[in-house]
Order: C-alpha cells, then sequence, then structure tokens
C-alpha cells in the first residue's frame, strides 16, 4: 500500500521546503521505493527556483480521466525529475473542477505507480482540493516554527481537523543553540513532536537560487536533523 504522508503550515513556516527535501532524501537513502512528491498551492513556488522551463503541473494529466491514456504511464507526462518525481500545482485559477470521483481517480493513478507520496499542502490551494489529500494521507505533518502567530495557528488548526491521530508535527527554523531548550518545553503537547530543524539560510539560498536542495549538500545541518525523522515519518 502507498504511504501518503501531507505537510502543512498554517502560517508560512517552511512546509514546502520541509516536504520537498523529505522526499529527495527518502529517494537517495531508501532508493527501493518509488517516490514522489505532489505540490497542492495556489502557484508553483518550486518550479520558479528549481524548474523555470517545466510547465507542466499535475492538473494538465486530469483532463485525461476516462480515456485510454488514464494510465501510469500518463504520469511521465507532468512529472519533473529531482531525484523523486516531483509534480509542481496548477496555479490556483487552473486547478481543474474538483469532484470527489476525479481526486480518487487521480489518488489510485499515482498509487499504482508510487510507494511513497509525499504531499504539500499550501493553504491558498482551493480547500476541496487540499481536504481530499488530507483526508487520503495517513500522515498528516505540521511544520511549525518557534514564535506565537505560528504555534497558536498550529494548534488552532489542528483542532479543526477531522482526524487527530493522524496529526504530528516538526519544529522548523531552530537555532542549533536553542534546540534542546525548545524540545524539553513542547515535547509532552497532546499532539507528537517528531522533532526539530535548525535553521540554514546559506544553505536554503543554494535551493532557491541554485536549484540545489539542502537534502543534497552533506554538510548541511538541516539535512541530518531531517534525515533522522526520516524513521517516524515512514512508520507503518
Amino acid at each position: 500500500m502507498t504511504q501518503i504522508i501531507s505537510f502543512i503550515s498554517p502560517k508560512t513556516a517552511g512546509a514546502t521546503s520541509v516536504s520537498l527535501n523529505v522526499a529527495a532524501l527518502i529517494s537517495g537513502f531508501q532508493p527501493q521505493p518509488k517516490v514522489a512528491y505532489l505540490e497542492v498551492a495556489g502557484w508553483a513556488s518550486q518550479r520558479l527556483s528549481l524548474a523555470p522551463n517545466h510547465t507542466a503541473h499535475w492538473g494538465d494529466l486530469l483532463a485525461f480521466n476516462k480515456t485510454e491514456e488514464w494510465q501510469p504511464s500518463l504520469l511521465a507526462r507532468g512529472q519533473f525529475k529531482l531525484g523523486a518525481d516531483v509534480f509542481f500545482s496548477p496555479l490556483r485559477p487552473d486547478y481543474p473542477s474538483f469532484s470527489k470521483t476525479l481526486a480518487a481517480a487521480w489518488l489510485k493513478l499515482l498509487t499504482q505507480k508510487y510507494d511513497v507520496l509525499i504531499i504539500d499542502i499550501n493553504n491558498a490551494a482551493p480547500m476541496d482540493w487540499q481536504q481530499i489529500f488530507g483526508a487520503q494521507s495517513q500522515q498528516v505533518v505540521g511544520v511549525v516554527t518557534a514564535d506565537p502567530l505560528s504555534l497558536n495557528a498550529w494548534e488552532a488548526w489542528g483542532k479543526n481537523f477531522a482526524a487527530p491521530e493522524k496529526l504530528s508535527w516538526i519544529l522548523n527554523q531552530v537555532p542549533r543553540q536553542q534546540q534542546r531548550a525548545l524540545k524539553q518545553k513542547f515535547s509532552n503537547q497532546a499532539c507528537p513532536l517528531l522533532g526539530l530543524l535548525r535553521t540554514e539560510p546559506i544553505n536554503f539560498w543554494h535551493q532557491v537560487y541554485q536549484a540545489f536542495p539542502v537534502a543534497w549538500q552533506r554538510r548541511s545541518g538541516f539535512r541530518k536533523d531531517l534525515r533522522a525523522l526520516l524513521p517516524q515519518l515512514l512508520k507503518a
């Protein structure tokens, strides 16, 4: 069965970068599974930095539903190779009209090919598409920063989520010297804290401006922190 893990930041806190690097790490360190990264946003933010000449998005593929071409081989038309297969988001006006039947068919097509599906859910995406991906995920991981606005937004969002047993969270952009204190402070939360990720502006500069994901940067502390979380993310 395909493992589906969604990431979300109710207030901007880096869920897109974290989820993309999770997909790259799983693909790199555990090469046997077939891994896909699905961006669900109001724009293709990752495409601008990683693949500016790649214009396809996953919404283009849904036009082939109920045709003879609706086979796993169709996915090659929309993917961008980055270790994991990357499917960039449609712009919000270009989202296919939502229906549960179409969404179910799309997820079925993905699960026929991939063992692990990492989904980056952004609040700018149409709500129906956000909800169907969250509902079909085995895990929904909040990416949160240690400021009151982000923490409060995550708490409020979690209270309204229909399946709280799926929820866990990661504290992102934490200075190395503050990790121990913050881990101790938040270790007894009702919603499990998976771990902390250190801040690395220079390494993320290389990701944004040189299309070189932090997961590929061997000396990165962020990469080390994120790699340590993989067993928890991939647990059955």
